[in-house]
């Protein structure tokens, strides 16, 4: 349950948002703290504006812990290798369309999540603020992979998680068009 819109404004939300993902962005965190500050964050955020948030603020804040060193492919990459008992090139293979189509989905859920709390807060243009959301952590991310050692940072990927933030968008729009009662045939 959400406490009163006039209780809290939407600037503490924010402020608070903003205030987690600088820490997991530049502290050296542990990756089950950060899990578990997105979590808690989430929560109280959630509390602050609605439940709905809780996914936008917890991909956010698991955005910024893994763009840095956290997030390298190494781990994965000796994972898949001795899981699925796979030579290094295809467990590489695998690893890179396990990682982009988790930046795909991603990224388009942020935007989802960014665009339905748009509509909630009844603010203008709710489409367009989750692609802006979404090109906001998708270029920060870039820019931080670009300046850790280990990582690379391209365009290509801001324009791939673009692409999966108005995929998942577009399917939710054409997914709720079945239930507007208002809809005419």
């Amino acid at each position: 349950m959400a406490l009163p819109p006039g209780l809290v404004s939407r600037s503490v939300a924010l402020a608070l948002y903003l205030a987690g993902y600088a820490a997991l962005a530049l502290l050296p965190v542990p990756h089950a703290v950060a899990a578990l500050g997105a979590v808690a964050g989430s929560w109280a955020i959630g509390r602050l504006v609605g439940h709905s948030v809780v996914l936008l603020v917890g991909i956010g804040w698991a955005t910024a812990h893994f763009s840095g060193g956290a997030g390298g492919a190494s781990g994965m990459h000796q994972w898949i290798m001795a899981t699925f008992c796979l030579d290094a090139d295809s467990a590489w293979n695998a690893m890179v369309f396990l990682r982009k189509g988790m930046h795909f989905f991603g990224y388009g859920l942020l935007a989802q999540g960014a665009r339905t709390l748009a509509s909630r807060l009844a603010l203008p243009w709710p489409v367009v603020l989750g692609l802006l959301w979404c090109l906001a952590h998708a270029a920060l991310d870039e820019a931080r992979q670009a300046g850790t050692m280990g990582r690379t940072g391209t365009a290509w990927d801001v324009v791939l998680n673009l692409s999966g933030a108005a995929f998942v968008m577009a399917v939710a729009e054409l997914a709720s068009m079945g239930r507007r009662p208002d809809q005419t045939s």
